[in-house]
């Protein structure tokens, strides 16, 4: 069998080799299933082996991959004896921001979080949900992940008073994906005193 991670890109390669005592280079093309399904076109055969196109949206799980030479004019068909291809969760990454940092009192500030996969998987989270944590104390409901990767909260002033503020926020991860947080290293939003402007009228 072979692992790799969600979204991490793999190819198979299907090598062909004449029993003895036949000889020669066979030609044609190599048909590639996963879970009993076609997967691509018809690969065709050079230098003794046909490579399939990457892939990097195998499901978490064990999937079987098949591949089937088709024969040429010489060769007669074959099937190779099937692959268990493991797909295990990807880990994932998470960076919180503010859409102002420093922020004066009186203001709503915006926090997002950031969510991808880490090397080896290219993917990003596509679903889950983020619970933020101001000052140690969730706030509000978790927010459903957007197709983007990100979760987004809008903080009120009143949640914000002048000082700094530890923002945290937990990934709670998803069938493909392990959850992630940043407690360990808080994003940290100052919050400064507001600036007033005084007129005088007769």
């Amino acid at each position: 069998s072979a692992t790799s991670v969600y979204g991490q890109p793999v190819h198979f390669t299907a090598t062909i080799a004449v029993t003895a005592p036949g000889a020669g280079s066979p030609t044609g093309f190599v048909q590639f299933t996963i879970d009993g399904i076609a997967f691509g076109e018809p690969v065709a055969v050079g230098g003794g082996s046909a490579v399939s196109p990457d892939l990097s949206t195998l499901p978490v799980g064990t999937h079987s991959i098949s591949a089937m030479y088709l024969g040429d004019m010489n060769f007669a068909s074959s099937a190779a004896p099937a692959l268990d291809q493991v797909v295990n969760k990807a880990f994932t990454s998470l960076v919180v921001t503010s859409s102002q940092n420093p922020s004066p009192y009186g203001l709503s500030v915006l926090v997002t979080a950031t969510v991808i996969g880490v090397d080896p998987s290219t993917a990003i989270p596509t679903s889950g949900t983020v619970q933020f944590i101001v000052d140690g104390v969730p706030y509000g409901a978790p927010v459903e992940l957007t197709p983007g990767g990100t979760a987004s909260k809008l903080l009120p002033y009143t949640a914000l008073w002048v000082g700094t503020h530890n923002i945290t926020a937990v990934y709670s991860g998803n069938s493909n994906f392990f959850g992630i947080d940043n407690i360990a290293n808080p994003y940290l939003q100052v919050v400064e005193r507001g600036i007033l402007t005084i007129t005088i009228t007769p």
